[in-house]
């Protein structure tokens, strides 16, 4: 009787205990200065993007923003299987993005919900991973370094207002780089690294040259002096199930087109964009990433840490400050080579998968700097720190803000064009156009065909619709202005969209044809 009442007020003290004892988790977890300065990053963060998704909220779409919406709308109707534009597009894009925007379409959710759950949620949780990785790698400090440099980088700003792979493929990649990191421990952990490399498969999913991660994971295992892993079953089986996901994406392509990758073995999706090598890219650094002076910090820590590296190059394995160093030289050296010697090329956002490795070494910079000024001078470093980081937010939330704000309505005319179509059009027209046929389909939900060679074969074109737009003159026919001033019984013109308020710059004109009813 003693004994079943004692174990009674045991378990009544353990559950009394319980919520003390995350309390005082909590507590103690809080009282760490680092902690709070965390929590201010993510809030910091967290707010800015905010404010730039809500200014952003209705923004048009641009080609490949468009392409992706087609894309997902097709994935549920498949309405336009036989359309080229959707073959083509369908042919030469990863599926995982557009097949998320589809499922999050068959639920319901309006393009507002789309994009917090595609770009806003996926860019936080990339700053919260820099923190991470940086703090694994490097420790507290500089992990809160780098994610807060990274906050602030203007073209991630700006691309977390763009229904684009990159935001979302970049907070898998980060997601995957911390499990990788966590797998490489003195003991290795097989649960980490299937982690990782799954992550890996989703990332070249959603955009395919971020798959290069699988190489640079490759070379740093080979460099750290994991080759005895080749003789690991278990090591084996991790790497076996975290490819599943590309696993299933070539079986599938196979089995539907003969092909396990059309996209790079059936197609030119991987080309040169120049003949000559693309050394400007190694100015991206400055000019989209970090600015000036966050660049100077990042050319000290990238000069330290190539010392450091290759003063005690074979103790990496042993040292997390070492590896942390490899791997994000591996990142620049394998991203960079592809596409400075291989494409030949590339657009800001394509260099997003070296932003950890920009904002790490910058990080590293400013703290070697502090450290020393700090042997001479107390506070002097934290000052140095603090000045760093205000200049380098200041510079690249101008940035940000300027370039929001500017690209904001870009292609408006078109969206609200393809959208008057949608709302005052027989839902089986068809509309005849060239250079924006994704608009047509995403805005529009219409059928569209493009511009035959000659005029004297547009008479034959069942079609209800033409549109005539300056945004992508080139696509039109060099007879088509022509004809329609010859032909104005024909197709007359239906409604216009106007660039200036006294509506005189018409940038986009719908014609109908008069012969139909």
């Amino acid at each position: 009787m003693e004994d079943a009442l004692d174990n009674s007020l045991q378990v009544n003290v353990e559950k009394e205990n319980k919520p003390q004892i995350g309390k005082e988790k909590v507590k103690t977890w809080l009282k760490d200065p680092y902690n709070i300065l965390l929590i201010g990053i993510l809030l910091f963060a967290f707010i800015v993007r905010v404010y730039y998704f809500s200014l952003t909220l209705d923004q048009p779409f641009w080609w490949d923003e468009a392409a992706y919406g087609s894309m997902a709308k097709n994935y549920i109707t498949h309405i336009w299987d036989s359309s080229e534009v959707i073959i083509g597009e369908t042919l030469i894009r990863p599926p995982l993005f557009p097949v998320i925007w589809s499922l999050l379409m068959r639920i319901g959710f309006e393009e507002a919900f789309n994009r917090f759950f595609l770009l806003l949620i996926p860019s936080i949780l990339s700053v919260f991973f820099v923190y991470l990785i940086g703090k694994e790698l490097y420790g507290k400090r500089n992990g809160l370094l780098s994610a807060f440099i990274f906050s602030v980088m203007w073209v991630h700003l700006f691309y977390t207002s763009r229904m684009l792979t990159h935001i979302l493929s970049l907070a898998f990649l980060f997601g995957g780089i911390f499990f990788f990191i966590k797998s490489t421990k003195e003991e290795f952990n097989y649960k980490y690294f299937a982690i990782s490399l799954g992550l890996a498969g989703i990332v070249a999913l959603i955009r395919y040259p971020d798959g290069l991660v699988y190489l640079v994971f490759l070379l740093f295992l080979l460099l750290t002096k994991k080759v005895k892993l080749a003789k690991d079953s278990k090591a084996w089986l991790a790497a076996l199930a975290g490819l599943i996901p590309l696993i299933i994406f070539f079986l599938y392509n196979y089995l539907t087109k003969g092909n396990i990758f059309p996209a790079l073995l059936g197609s030119d999706y991987v080309q040169a964009v120049s003949k000559g090598f693309a050394w400007n890219l190694l100015g991206y650094i400055q000019s989209y990433y970090l600015g000036t002076l966050l660049s100077l910090t990042f050319l000290v820590g990238l000069i330290v840490s190539l010392l450091q590296l290759g003063l005690s190059f074979g103790f990496i394995s042993k040292n997390n400050r070492l590896k942390g160093h490899l791997l994000h030289l591996l990142f620049l050296a394998v991203f960079f080579s592809f596409f400075i010697f291989y494409i030949k090329g590339a657009e800001d956002r394509w260099l997003f998968p070296l932003s950890l490795a920009f904002a790490s070494f910058s990080a590293l910079g400013v703290e070697y700097i502090a450290d020393i000024l700090n042997k001479y001078q107390k506070q002097a470093g934290v000052v140095l720190i603090l000045a760093v980081l205000l200049v380098g937010a200041y510079s690249g939330l101008t940035l940000a803000d300027k370039n929001i704000r500017n690209a904001r309505d870009t292609f408006l005319q078109a969206k609200m064009g393809f959208e008057w179509i949608d709302q005052n059009t027989e839902k089986d027209s068809v509309i005849i156009s060239s250079g924006l046929e994704t608009y047509a389909i995403y805005y529009a939900n219409r059928q569209n065909v493009g511009f035959p060679k000659n005029s004297s074969d547009l008479d034959t074109i069942d079609a209800d619709y033409l549109v005539y737009h300056a945004y992508k003159p080139e696509a039109h026919p060099d007879f088509l202005s022509e004809y329609l001033q010859s032909n104005q019984d024909t197709w007359i013109p239906f409604q216009a969209i106007f660039a200036d308020e006294e509506k005189k710059q018409a940038v986009f004109v719908i014609y109908k044809k008069q012969n139909k009813s």
